[in-house]
């Protein structure tokens, strides 16, 4: 028993750091963690708090957010526009936004990342309760 949990450790400790490299399945299609990948139209689809899904509030209907590739981005967060600049970090899988209307930096963790998916966290030391929300959204158009 304790040679094969030892096993199985040994695995995880070789296998997935590699796994880690890319982002999470959408219908297993993995795809690697780039600007490219990320530079598209995303659609606020759902929030996920644990295991519950809820859909996008009266209010948020319609939001996204669209990284260009030239690292700009625009965004509808509850009916709000907003634009600025954003960075890509791969090493820490996190997303950093600067607004042009707001002071400070917005960071968000990316979970997951396929074609059609984008899954984020917000990374906020001063509300701890940020990192039980997920914010799924879903590519607009087929690229």
């Amino acid at each position: 028993m304790i040679k094969t949990i030892s096993t199985l450790f040994i695995m995880m400790i070789t296998v997935f750091p590699s796994v880690q490299e890319k982002q999470v399945e959408d219908n297993s299609h993995f795809v690697e963690l780039s600007v490219e990948n990320i530079s598209k139209k995303w659609l606020l689809d759902k929030h996920k708090i644990f295991f519950r899904s809820y859909p996008p509030a009266e209010n948020e209907k319609g939001d996204y957010i669209y990284f260009d590739k030239q690292m700009i981005y625009t965004s509808v967060s509850e009916g709000i526009y907003d634009e600025g600049t954003w960075q890509l970090d791969k090493r820490s899988k996190r997303i950093f936004i600067s607004s042009k209307n707001e002071k400070g930096e917005l960071i968000f963790i990316i979970k997951e990342l396929s074609k059609k998916k984008l899954v984020l966290v917000i990374d906020d030391d001063s509300d701890s309760d940020t990192k039980y929300l997920k914010i799924h959204f879903r590519a607009v158009g087929n690229k």
